[in-house]
């Protein structure tokens, strides 16, 4: 298939879900996306199809900014299953990791940031995990500290604290969590201390995975 032939399918493609998705989820925007498109619609999987199309036929220098917005929009309505994401090349992860951060795509920004940890080689793009970690997006972020932990796990200690410690979204508990799990993930000395907070807190979530936490190191 013709370069032109791709990315005007793709386009096509994109344009046509978007119509869907105007006539049956109006309320639709980027913080209110149901993540599950696959499950009824053909018009997911045409545009889904597109996308991976154009990315196994052409190189990142060969599309336009047009082009790259109607793959990051894909990216982000694939949130559920990430087909698209984890299909990207090294090379096409790279580019698209460097662009995604000035879009308003927050669905397709947490994928990114979750799959970080798996492109450690690329010194390139290894830097960038502290910008989504300041991200503003509250799961964006949460998904950062994961891959932090991978990529610079020097530095995931500090991080970790100042997740638990800002208390700066509706869903703090979440940040507290994930803080936890970090602390256990890198051995850290000060996770006792912090289980002894999730223990002594009002949030059940934390208290169970504090509980989980405590069973896993005395296995």
């Amino acid at each position: 298939m013709e370069e032109n032939n791709l990315i005007e399918k793709l386009h096509m493609a994109v344009d046509e879900f978007k119509a869907l998705a105007r006539k049956t989820h109006p309320e639709f925007d980027e913080k209110n996306d149901n993540g599950e498109w696959e499950l009824d619609y053909m018009e997911f999987g045409n545009m889904v199809s597109a996308a991976l199309y154009v990315t196994d036929g052409l190189k990142p220098d060969e599309v336009s900014a047009d082009t790259i917005d109607d793959l990051l929009y894909t990216i982000a309505r694939d949130n559920e299953c990430m087909s698209v994401i984890k299909e990207l090349s090294p090379e096409w992860y790279s580019f698209l990791c460097k662009l995604v951060l000035r879009t308003p795509y927050i669905n397709a920004k947490w994928q990114f940031a979750e799959c970080l940890k798996n492109h450690a080689e690329d010194g390139e793009i290894k830097p960038l995990i502290f910008e989504f970690l300041e991200s503003g997006d509250e799961y964006t972020e949460r998904m950062a500290l994961e891959s932090l932990a991978v990529l610079y796990p020097d530095k995931a200690e500090e991080y970790a604290e100042r997740f638990w410690e800002r208390n700066i979204y509706e869903h703090d508990e979440y940040q507290k969590i994930m803080a936890l799990h970090i602390l256990y993930k890198i051995g850290s000395s000060k996770l006792d201390y912090y289980l002894d907070l999730a223990d002594n807190s009002s949030y059940e979530y934390l208290k169970m995975n504090a509980k989980e936490i405590r069973q896993k190191r005395k296995k």
